[in-house]
């Protein structure tokens, strides 16, 4: 019987180094919150700032992986998707089916982001969106660890009732950016290189 490791072109494995470099390399700003290594976090607290940059840096190397294939490989099956969140994440749990809106996933796999090492990467294509096609979806489980910051800079448990739309600049509102929600026992970080694509596919997402 096949198994997932007989799916290369299907299911990657994103190693853990280059987003932990990216990660000491970058700045975060916005309420996402100031780094880890700041001292405003709580230890038991994780900014989401700190996984927002490693996203950014899976974000980047998927889709120059999918750049890369054959117009003629196959995506993940939703056989493959629950298969990698049983593995990775340990949970039944069913990717966001984006097919209404033209969206269908083309790679996926395991990103270890989370404390524990648990984490999967959903790139999505959508044909319609020319140069912003690409959406990637990060799912982490979420035991309350995940930590947003006020403008006061105290760390607070993002509430499952927030969802959070950030640009990556704030001189271009428009561009690449990030959306962060928890349904309260999943994290999950989308990200695209258009604001308004993660506008349009949010509620599909289930971000509030």
């Amino acid at each position: 019987m096949q198994t997932l490791a007989d799916r290369p072109t299907r299911l990657r494995r994103w190693p853990l180094v280059a987003a932990l470099l990216l990660i000491a390399a970058s700045v975060v700003i916005g309420v996402f919150g100031p780094r880890l290594g700041d001292g405003r976090a709580a230890d038991a607290l994780q900014p989401i700032g700190d996984l927002a940059v490693a996203s950014r840096d899976v974000q980047e190397r998927m889709q120059l992986e999918a750049l890369e294939r054959p117009e003629a490989a196959p995506g993940p099956t939703s056989a493959d998707l629950a298969a990698l969140a049983t593995e990775s994440l340990g949970v039944d749990w069913t990717a966001p089916d984006l097919a209404t809106l033209g969206g269908v996933p083309i790679l996926a796999g395991p990103v270890p982001l989370a404390p524990d090492g648990r984490g999967v990467a959903i790139l999505y294509e959508f044909e319609d969106r020319g140069p912003s096609r690409f959406v990637t979806l990060v799912a982490l489980p979420d035991a309350g660890r995940y930590a947003i910051f006020d403008e006061f800079g105290r760390a607070r448990v993002l509430d499952p009732a927030q969802a959070i739309l950030e640009s990556d600049r704030h001189e271009d509102a428009d561009g690449p950016s990030t959306l962060v929600w928890s349904d309260g026992t999943m994290l999950f970080i989308a990200r695209s290189d258009e604001r308004m694509t993660l506008v349009a596919v949010r509620e599909a997402f289930g971000a509030r």
